[in-house]
């Protein structure tokens, strides 16, 4: 465990130390002692000042020589040092018995407290210090004192003499004069004042006696034996990645590594050698150090520039038995010079563990860390505030201790970690409960110090822009014991205290605590530290609150003044005054008003004004009550209590001002406040010395806070729910009235009854017809349930409590019985008619408060016979939108349909789809969904006349359309397949008949039933059926920059095929040449179709629109031109295959510069669907006599159309520009009908394609955007 002091400054560094000096190093708290070539360790302060002290008992810490840390760590340690004996009484904090040190750390218990009064009087129990746990075991436990004999050690002076004896357990030795007791280090705040007859005997002490001066004497051994058997050391799996680390970043993590105790025994770490490697080289680092998780262990170490090893000593770090600790290896970086390091553990000799094996795979190296030439920004922390900052009260809650500056330098950056060192000469026990605050915001906090530092980790990183300053505040709790004059100091002692990670780089910024107006405490008189001093006497007073408070009136002991009383004496106190002051317009001396101290001059507003201690509620002081009106009593009377109470030595008594608010009406700006009058010179008496007591801090008065004074009130308003309602004859529950009840800030609320008043029009004129009852609730909480009596119904027997100064919603529901018939005009309304008289409240105390607001009425709701519902077409989404549908599929969405149901909720129980006149093969089962829920069974679709359809009559889910809101219905089905009579390209639309097999129905046992949706059957969207689809994807170019005069990439895309084989015979582009500037006479020609990597041209034929290729001989020149690439055969694309095309062309002339000419290609989409029986492949060149003729159909339409011919066809073809087949039929065939005459009629019939060839209507994920080269 490391051991820190609070001591003032540090000083130079030393020559050599001498034994018997006091010693520390730079950067560390510990004071040690040396003696015989090792060093002795104060384990706290308060062993510190039993040895060396200054005249008030606080530690003296002039004598501390400060050495090099190579120096320190030349003494080994020897061991703790033990409280001087014959000067304190200690004890353990988890045990009440009190002991006497004697020498060689001899702990004898004191018998009782009999026995310790009549050695150390009255007050004995002052001189008692807590010393924690792990400490304990330095000392030896021996037998109990004996009875009225002081423990050996002890100095004494008899009351009858002014003569100094030291007991050494069997003489009182005589110290022959003062300088004698001064050499051997005693001091007089240790001398005990003794009435017993002391007789010198043993030889008088004339000198300094190295026995009575030895510090170490009752030191333990510093022989650690390891309980634990082993150490294993493993690289942590969190070890810090390699990073790129900016010039001047502080605690740059390098390494972690695991240390894992043997389960036979804890194992203690004395220190921890770490190597430098890589690249770099020692003056990297601007210092080293060790870390477990956010403390640090250590202070900087520098690495040393020979054996590039840094090592941690002293570190006494203990790793509990079986368990598994993480250490890690930080460092400040050099601010000039980069390059690559790493740190590593070497070997297993490396770690000194007390003994006990080290075992490991050695070497262990963390990741290499690389320098780049980035400087890291910088955290600038000042003081702030006055000097000295403040003066805290012994006793005080929250006191002020530290203040300083932030500022950020070039850098942003996020503040997340703070430790201050306390140098002041108040214990450090003495504070607790830190708070680390910005603009009155608690960033962190801390319960007590860890030694001499207070840390602050924050849980969420406070960020600072750069070249921007705040101010922080450190708040603590000061013990109320704490000594007058002791000072609290607070600074940063080293740079590694403070962690601000910058935002640009990702690393600690550069720490500044040295400057101008710094906070290193380097000039030691508070200009560069927060100092201040306490207060206390012996009696300190401190105000504990409360803070301002809203009181009502009629309440009874409300609290005006706390405030604690800590005494270091035992004391009486015979007199205490409290004075009454009273705020607003009415403390004003007139007769006539109510508020103030007295209403009307006569009767008074407080009463029963006590002084009460809090912890045991007993009064101590009073009561008393105010007087009536006389020259000043309205506004402030200052009463006197002579009842006597006691204050005991060493302890703090909280107290508080009470008093009862009469029943008057206050002001709208009535305050009442309490002040603790300052104690007069009679007032306290010191029953130790039997004087009175004038050393009471502060002087003056404690002043509480002005507390608000309310009249107890009940407010009745309308809430915003229920809003006006349509509700069904026969619903119960239904919300009627919501009545907001808002109490005052002065005191709660009950309320015991509410009273609401029934108006009913047309049938409910009666009101009584239409309500068989009604319900009160706050919230979903049934408060009472009462029927209604003539037009009125009365919720009594209430206990509903409204907090003060918050809201209370009521809601009152009926149940509405069912009439016969309901006419058009038929409304109820709720209402609280006279808020006055129909709610009734009361205080806590029972007193009667009156409700405000005249009346409160509610909506006049509709009651209906019943609701109505109706639907439209869902809007579109990537489901419901046209598309194609797959043979064979499951699952299928046809579409979705909006319900809405007005006035009442209904539920869905009858329903039929209509699909298109003989769809039975192509859509084989409907079923219902809502959302994901599956609402029927698979319904079979019935072949009807003149339209196909499914009905559904039974329900597996609920599907219940909320009143007055809107809900989907899908529609969902299962294909057929081509092989079993289903016609690809059939377009199937699913409907909603409106009329026909429909019906909803109320809940809640309406009888509401509609058989309509509606005046029209709901369509859905046109799907088309096919055994397979494509879908096409344009592709980005590899380059958009022309190659003048080479063949270039020009377009690029691909078609995926699903559900079945497909296959591609025609594709139409537009390609587009555009000449800027000078007139070049661009072109585009030896056009060329690759599939992937190879070149496919041979395949298909590539022309223009009227037939003319472009494949070598003819080129596109400026304009647009349709592109036609027609396979020979086609193309197939196998199911769930992908096949990748490219257009190729050589392109020439394109200008560049301001010239700038560019080629555009796209795919062009289809935008309608072919004719119905479009599915065969004819020529382009033909008329129509010679297409009927051909086909032998008798209609030209019978045939997808090929553009291979003629320049102005016969036969448009704008929806003809992706030819495509899903292989439906069975003799599939792709020949395409052509004449075999001379053109004339008389043509004979040819062999033609097979009647499965479709346009590009609805393929994915078309229309394309195109691509565009240009130079």
């Amino acid at each position: 465990m490391a051991t820190v002091l609070t001591m003032v400054g540090t000083g130079n560094v030393a020559s050599a130390a001498m034994d018997g000096d006091l010693i520390k190093m730079n950067g560390l708290s510990s004071v040690y002692y040396l003696k015989g070539g090792k060093r002795f360790v104060f384990p706290n302060q308060s062993t510190y000042a039993s040895w060396y002290s200054d005249n008030n008992g606080g530690p003296d810490w002039s004598g501390i020589k400060t050495v090099a840390q190579s120096e320190l760590e030349s003494y080994p340690l020897g061991g703790n040092v033990t409280v001087r004996p014959g000067t304190k009484l200690i004890k353990i904090t988890t045990n009440p018995t009190v002991y006497a040190v004697e020498p060689n750390g001899t702990l004898r218990s004191i018998v009782s407290e009999a026995n310790a009064i009549e050695l150390w009087g009255a007050n004995w129990a002052k001189n008692v210090i807590d010393v924690a746990d792990s400490f304990f075991t330095n000392y030896t436990q021996g037998t109990a004192l004996t009875a009225g004999v002081y423990p050996a050690g002890t100095v004494v002076n008899p009351t009858n003499s002014s003569d100094l004896y030291y007991w050494d357990g069997a003489n009182y030795r005589k110290f022959s004069n003062e300088s004698a007791f001064l050499a051997n280090g005693f001091n007089f705040t240790h001398v005990v004042t003794t009435s017993k007859y002391v007789v010198a005997n043993g030889s008088p002490i004339a000198s300094a006696e190295a026995a009575l001066m030895n510090t170490a004497g009752g030191a333990t051994t510093g022989t650690v034996t390891p309980g634990g058997s082993g150490l294993t050391v493993a690289l942590a799996s969190n070890t810090p990645v390699a990073a790129n680390v900016p010039l001047g970043a502080v605690q740059v993590p390098f390494t972690s590594f695991n240390v894992t105790a043997a389960n036979d025994g804890a194992v203690l770490v004395r220190s921890v050698t770490v190597t430098r490697g890589g690249l770099g080289a020692s003056a990297n680092f601007d210092g080293v150090y060790l870390y477990d998780g956010m403390t640090r262990l250590t202070t900087a170490r520098t690495v040393n520039s020979t054996s590039n090893q840094a090592t941690f000593t002293g570190l006494n770090y203990t790793v509990p038995a079986g368990q598994t600790r993480t250490l890690t290896v930080k460092a400040d970086m050099d601010t000039t010079t980069v390059n690559n390091n790493y740190f590593a553990i070497n070997a297993a000799s490396d770690i000194d563990a007390s003994g006990a094996a080290v075992s490991g795979t050695f070497p262990m190296m963390g990741n290499t860390m690389v320098g780049v030439a980035q400087s890291v920004g910088t955290i600038t922390i000042e003081k702030s505030g006055s000097n000295p900052l403040t003066s805290p009260k012994a006793g005080e809650t929250g006191a002020k201790v530290a203040e300083f500056k932030l500022t950020m330098g070039t850098e942003d950056g996020a503040f997340s970690a703070l430790t201050l060192y306390q140098v002041g000469n108040i214990a450090n026990d003495k504070l607790t409960n830190f708070t680390l605050k910005q603009a009155g915001v608690t960033l962190a906090s801390a319960t007590a110090m860890t030694g001499s530092n207070v840390v602050f980790n924050l849980a969420t990183p406070f960020s600072l822009e750069k070249n921007n300053s705040k101010v922080f505040e450190v708040y603590a709790d000061v013990n109320s014991t704490a000594r007058s004059a002791d000072t609290i100091r607070f600074y940063l002692d080293n740079n590694a205290d403070l962690y601000a990670k910058g935002k640009t780089y990702g690393f600690g910024l550069a720490v500044d605590r040295d400057n101008t107006n710094g906070y290193d405490n380097v000039t030691a008189d508070g200009t560069d530290a927060s100092w201040s001093t306490i207060e206390a006497g012996q009696i300190t007073i401190a105000q504990k609150g409360p803070a301002v408070t809203d009181y009502a009136v009629q309440q009874q002991d409300v609290e005006l003044l706390r405030f604690d009383m800590a005494s270091q004496i035992n004391a009486e106190v015979r007199s205490t005054g409290i004075t009454l002051t009273a705020g607003g317009t009415d403390a004003d001396e007139d007769t006539t008003d109510t508020g103030g101290l007295v209403t009307n001059g006569t009767s008074v507003n407080y009463t029963d004004i006590k002084i009460v201690d809090v912890a045991t509620g007993a009064i101590v002081a009073g009561p008393q009550d105010l007087s009536g009106l006389a020259a000043g009593n309205d506004d402030a009377q200052t009463l006197t209590y002579t009842d006597i109470w006691n204050l005991e030595a060493g302890k703090t008594r909280t107290l508080k001002v009470t008093a009862d608010v009469a029943n008057f009406t206050p002001d709208s700006a009535e305050t009442i406040k309490a002040t603790l009058s300052a104690f007069g010179s009679s007032a306290i008496k010191n029953l130790d010395t039997n004087l009175f007591v004038t050393d009471v801090v502060p002087s003056g008065t404690i002043i509480g806070a002005a507390h608000n004074v309310k009249a107890g009130s009940l407010t009745s308003t309308l809430a915003a729910t229920p809003s006006l309602q349509t509700y069904i004859n026969g619903t119960s529950g239904v919300a009627m009235l919501g009545l907001n009840l808002a109490a005052a800030t002065g005191k709660d609320t009950k309320i015991t009854s509410v009273m609401v008043t029934v108006t009913g029009a047309d049938s409910c004129a009666t009101e009584a017809n239409c309500i068989s009852s009604a319900m009160l609730y706050d919230g979903d909480t049934l408060l009472s349930t009462k029927n209604i009596s003539g037009t009125t119904i009365t919720f009594s027997g209430l206990n509903t409590t409204i907090t003060k100064g918050t809201t209370k919603t009521l809601t009152v529901k009926a149940n509405l019985l069912k009439l016969s018939s309901v006419g058009g005009g038929t409304t109820l309304s709720f209402a609280v008619a006279a808020a006055a008289s129909d709610i009734s409240a009361q205080d806590a105390e029972g007193n009667t408060i009156t409700p405000t607001a005249a009346t409160v009425t509610g909506p006049a709701h509709i009651i209906s016979s019943g609701g109505s519902i109706t639907g439209t077409l869902a809007a579109d989404d990537s489901e419901t939108e046209s598309q194609v549908i797959l043979a064979g599929a499951s699952n299928v969405v046809l579409a979705k349909f909006r319900l809405t149901a007005a006035t009442e909720a209904l539920r869905l129980n009858k329903i039929r789809i209509v699909l298109p006149d003989n769809t039975a093969e192509e859509i084989s089962t409907l079923a219902l969904y809502d959302g994901a829920t599956k609402l029927t069974s698979d319904v079979a679709v019935t072949d009807g006349s003149g339209a196909d359809y499914a009905d559904f009559n039974s329900f597996v889910a609920d599907f219940i359309v909320p009143k007055d809101a809107s809900k989907t219905l899908t529609v969902k089905a299962s294909t057929g397949l081509t092989s079993n009579g289903a016609s690809s390209g059939t377009s199937i639309t699913a409907s909603i008949d409106y009329d026909t097999n429909f019906e909803a129905r109320g809940i809640n046992g309406s009888d509401t039933v509609d058989s309509a949706l509606g005046g029209a059957n709901i369509d859905g969207r046109a799907m088309i059926f096919r055994k397979a689809k494509l879908t096409f994807t344009e592709t980005a170019l590899t380059s958009t920059a022309i190659a003048n005069g080479s063949e270039n990439e020009v377009y690029k895309f691909s078609v995926t095929a699903d559900g079945n084989d497909a296959t591609l015979k025609q594709l139409v582009f537009d390609v587009t040449l555009t000449e800027n500037g000078t007139n070049n006479g661009i072109t585009a020609g030896s056009w060329k179709l690759f599939k992937g990597s190879s070149d496919i041209t041979s395949l298909v034929d590539i022309h223009g629109i009227a037939g003319t290729t472009v494949e070598s001989s003819n080129t596109f020149s400026s304009g647009t031109s349709k592109l036609i690439v027609t396979w020979t055969s086609e193309d197939l694309i196998t199911a769930g295959g992908t096949n990748p095309y490219t257009l190729r062309s050589t392109l020439s002339n394109f200008g560049t510069g301001a010239d700038d000419d560019s080629i555009r290609v796209i795919l062009n989409a289809d935008t309608a669907a072919a004719t119905a029986g479009f599915n065969k492949l004819v020529d382009l060149d033909q008329t129509v006599s010679q297409y009927t003729a051909a086909l032998g159909d008798g209609t030209v339409t019978a045939g997808q159309h090929l553009g291979t011919a003629a320049a102005t066809p016969t036969v448009a073809s704008t929806n003809g520009n992706i030819i495509w087949s899903d292989y439906a039929v069975v003799a599939h065939d792709s020949t395409v009908a052509d004449k075999t005459g001379d053109g004339g009629s008389d043509l004979v019939t040819v062999s033609t394609s097979s009647a499965d060839w479709a346009n590009g209507y609805l393929l994915k994920t078309m229309p394309f955007s195109g691509r565009t080269m240009n130079n």
